[in-house]
């Protein structure tokens, strides 16, 4: 899955929006409310996402990688980055 998935939001999604979709997440799978075996796991995974897509600079690199490894593969892009 990539970030932009993790948080479902969309590849042109605003900072705000990005924001948003951390807070609501993590209120959910925070290891210390969800009694999900593996929430731990899973927050890791949006705290990840977030860290990456909520600062510009990581977020352009990462843009740039994913459409790498989209084109490679041949796959269309949907939405990802």
């Amino acid at each position: 899955k990539s970030h932009y998935q993790v948080l479902g939001v969309n590849s042109k999604a605003s900072q705000d929006e990005i924001r948003a979709a951390f807070r609501r997440l993590a209120k959910e799978m925070h290891p210390d409310v969800s009694t999900s075996y593996d929430s731990e796991e899973e927050f890791m995974r949006v705290k990840e996402a977030y860290d990456t897509l909520a600062d510009a600079g990581s977020r352009a690199q990462y843009d740039r990688e994913l459409h790498q490894v989209c084109v490679f593969w041949g796959w269309g892009l949907g939405g990802w980055g």
